[in-house]
């Protein structure tokens, strides 16, 4: 099989449960969003990832840690000014 590009949402916050966009504000997952990661963990069990991207925010890193994601490296990003944590051996910006 060729590449495939997995995409995981980071779980639920206290803002999306309220229907509030969160944008870049650093917001915590609840419970029920560490769960949903945890859940993630499981469908995810067999598959092999070769590159982790997320976004620097709490919520991103903590529900890629849960799923079994492990982040190693920070590099920025230009329109976002902030930095982009992903896994692969090489520094980048887009």
């Amino acid at each position: 099989m060729g590449s495939q590009l997995l995409v995981i949402r980071h779980g639920q916050t206290e803002w999306s449960a309220a229907g509030r966009h969160t944008g870049l504000t650093d917001i915590a997952l609840t419970e029920q969003g560490r769960g949903e990661a945890l859940a993630a963990a499981n469908t995810l069990a067999d598959w092999s990832v070769d590159h982790v991207y997320s976004s620097p925010l709490r919520r991103a890193r903590e529900t890629a840690e849960l799923v079994g994601l492990k982040l190693l490296k920070v590099v920025a990003l230009p329109w976002q000014r902030r930095p982009l944590v992903f896994s692969a051996g090489t520094e980048k910006t887009a």
